[in-house]
């Protein structure tokens, strides 16, 4: 299947969703906001909508799960992504290229950001990308706007 803008969207905003969920869980390192598993998905959710946003303005650039050169890209073509965002690309970057979140090294370390603060800005940063991308025919699909709470 090909990938297309609006696949990309759409499942990055299924894991938004998720991320958005088990952010409002517990503070529990398996379960809750500084999960391994969020974190893999919040990746994942930046990772997808970055690429949707550069599939939609016809950028051939690929990122291998580099966050940063990614959102290098997309900044490049004029997307004003917002300081919080910045900053969870920047925190997540390097375990996400190193797919650590998904395989989990023995002694793994790093640092990521609180998604109780996060997941609320990764939704609403993912929900207006596809505004950005519908431009003036703004053809949304409704049942993604609905509130998943």
């Amino acid at each position: 299947m090909k990938e297309t803008p609006q696949t990309l969207w759409q499942n990055a905003m299924s894991f938004a969703f998720a991320i958005d969920k088990i952010a409002r869980d517990e503070d529990d390192a398996t379960v809750g906001r500084y999960s391994a598993a969020a974190h893999l998905l919040s990746g994942f959710a930046l990772e997808l909508v970055g690429k949707a946003f550069l599939l939609h303005v016809e950028d051939p650039t690929r990122s291998r799960h580099d966050l940063i050169q990614l959102y290098e890209r997309v900044t490049a073509h004029g997307l004003d992504v917002p300081a919080d965002i910045r900053v969870a690309v920047e925190a997540l970057a390097p375990s996400h290229k190193d797919l650590a979140f998904r395989y989990m090294p023995p002694g793994y370390k790093t640092t990521v950001p609180d998604l109780g603060v996060f997941a609320p800005s990764l939704v609403s940063f993912v929900r207006e990308m596809a505004i950005v991308m519908a431009g003036e025919e703004r053809q949304v699909v409704s049942w993604l706007w609905a509130d998943r709470t």
